[in-house]
């Protein structure tokens, strides 16, 4: 998909209920509705849409509320 946020994949994790974005992709290796497993790549980091330099914009939801993974992975 594309949004302010660039290339972006969205992944939503049915066994939890937790969904992740990853944005500003340069790349997207993955389809659509595509199941994909722990570890497999999907996409490459850029600056696409609006980003001042390559990086990844990482969100996560527990649910419908996103909250900041640093508190969560120890950033």
């Amino acid at each position: 998909g594309s949004w302010p946020g660039g290339n972006y994949v969205r992944v939503d994790n049915a066994q939890t209920g937790w969904g992740s974005a990853y944005a500003h992709l340069d790349s997207v290796a993955v389809a659509d509705n595509q199941l994909v497993e722990t570890g497999a790549l999907l996409g490459t980091v850029g600056s696409t849409g609006m980003a001042s330099g390559p990086h990844l914009h990482y969100e996560l939801w527990p649910g419908t509320q996103n909250v900041d993974p640093s508190s969560l992975i120890g950033c």
